[in-house]
C-alpha cells in the first residue's frame, strides 16, 4: 500500500548539464520533505558539476578559498570514483530522494534514506527515472532510517565488504527541526569512517528560531568533523546562491593508540 496519494502529485523537471532530463515527483500534501527544495538543486547541481571540472591548479588570495580548493580536489577524486561505481553514497533526509537521484544518474551506487513515510515516494520517483539512472549503469536503494535510532542496524544495499560505510554523505537542509538535531549529527559520526566525506548544503533562514538551529548544528558538528565552507565561486556556476551554503565535513583524525 502507498503512503501518498497519486492525485496529490504533481511533477517537477530539471534538466542535467549532459542533457538528459529527471522527472521527480514532488506531493502537495506532507511534511516538508515532500517537494525539492532550492538547496537540494544546489546540492544535486553542485555534484555534477564535481562531476566535469577540476579545480586543480586554480589559486585564490581569499586563503578560505585555497583551502576549499585543496578539499574540492580530493572531494572530486571520490566523486569520480563514486560515479564509477567503486565507492557508495548515502542521502540522509532525502524527501523526494532527488539529490541521491542526481548522484545515481551520474554512475553512482546510492542509497537514499528518510523516515517511513518518504520511502513510497522515493521508490515512485527511482521508477521514474530508471532510463535515466541506467544509461550511466547507476544504481539507487531506498532505505528507512530514524536519525540516532536504528544506528546499530544499518546496512545499506550499496556497501561492499571492502566498504563497509558510505565514502560520500549527502544531506540537503536537514537543519530544520530542533529535535532532529543532535540525532542527525549522531548518524553522520556512526555512518562515517575517516575517509568519508559528507557534502552539506543548506539555506540561511533568518526567521523563527533558524539561526539559534543553524549555529547549534555547526557547534555540534564542529565536535566531530573538520568543517570546510565550499565559496559561491567553487560551486556550480549557474545553479548557486549567496544564501545557500555548502560545507564539507570530515571526521577529525582519531589520536593514535
Amino acid at each position: 500500500m502507498q503512503m501518498f496519494d497519486a492525485d496529490k502529485l504533481y511533477p517537477r523537471e530539471t534538466e542535467l548539464d549532459d542533457g538528459r532530463v529527471m522527472r521527480v515527483y514532488q506531493s502537495e500534501v506532507g511534511d516538508v520533505g515532500c517537494v525539492v527544495w532550492d538547496a537540494a538543486i544546489v546540492l544535486a547541481k553542485f555534484y555534477e558539476h564535481l562531476s566535469g571540472v577540476s579545480h586543480e591548479g586554480s589559486t585564490f588570495d581569499d586563503p578560505a578559498a585555497a583551502a576549499a580548493v585543496q578539499c574540492l580536489c580530493q572531494l572530486r577524486q571520490w566523486v569520480s570514483a563514486c560515479n564509477e561505481g567503486k565507492l557508495s553514497v548515502l542521502e540522509l533526509g532525502a524527501g523526494t530522494g532527488y539529490v541521491g537521484l542526481v548522484a545515481a544518474a551520474m554512475g553512482a551506487r546510492v542509497t537514499v534514506t528518510d523516515l517511513s513515510e518518504f520511502i513510497d515516494l522515493m521508490r515512485h520517483n527511482i521508477d521514474s527515472n530508471v532510463e535515466v539512472i541506467q544509461q550511466k549503469q547507476g544504481v539507487c536503494h531506498v532505505l528507512e532510517l530514524v536519525w540516532g535510532v536504528s544506528l546499530p542496524t544499518l546496512t545499506l544495499p550499496t556497501l561492499t565488504s571492502n566498504c563497509p560505510k558510505p565514502s560520500l554523505i549527502l544531506l540537503a537542509d536537514c537543519i530544520y527541526y530542533e529535535e532532529s538535531l543532535e540525532p542527525l549529527v549522531k548518524t553522520m559520526v556512526s555512518a562515517s569512517s575517516q575517509d568519508t566525506l559528507i557534502i552539506c548544503c543548506h539555506e540561511h533562514r533568518t526567521t523563527d528560531n533558524k539561526p539559534h538551529l543553524q549555529k547549534q548544528f555547526f557547534e555540534e558538528v564542529s565536535k566531530h568533523f573538520r568543517v570546510t565552507r565550499i565559496p559561491t565561486i567553487l560551486q556550480h556556476p549557474v545553479y548557486s546562491s549567496d544564501d545557500i551554503h555548502i560545507h564539507i565535513f570530515r571526521l577529525h583524525d582519531q589520536p593514535p593508540s
